[in-house]
């Protein structure tokens, strides 16, 4: 039967009291059976390990989309400036028709 053991405060678990809240609460197997033990404690392993890899994936994925979305930020801005310079040229085009054809009016007259 599995049994709750919490370890007690040593001078190396009160130096790093992480590793107290770490491993306080942790169901271990009775240490009868030692082969079933080793057993448990592998299967154990394993998934800390399988854990650790989907972990790694999912990093692998934000950082895909960190670089992705900070593309698309410099994009956005200089979408923004070609945006801002397309109506300053639109408004130089509007003034310099009017002053011509305001020209070409006077010009008849």
């Amino acid at each position: 039967p599995a049994r709750n053991v919490t370890f007690a405060p040593t001078s190396q678990i009160q130096a790093a009291s992480e590793v107290d809240a770490t491993f306080s609460g942790i169901d271990l197997p009775d240490w009868g059976d030692s082969m079933e033990n080793v057993r448990l404690l592998r299967k154990q392993l394993q998934v800390v390990q399988d854990i650790r890899g989907e972990l790694a994936r999912k990093n692998a994925v934000i950082a895909t989309l960190r670089a992705e979305n900070d593309s698309l930020r410099h994009q956005a801005y200089a979408m923004r400036q070609f945006q801002e310079q397309t109506q300053k040229l639109e408004s130089r085009c509007a003034n310099l028709s009017a002053e011509a054809t305001g020209a070409d009016g006077a010009r008849r007259e």
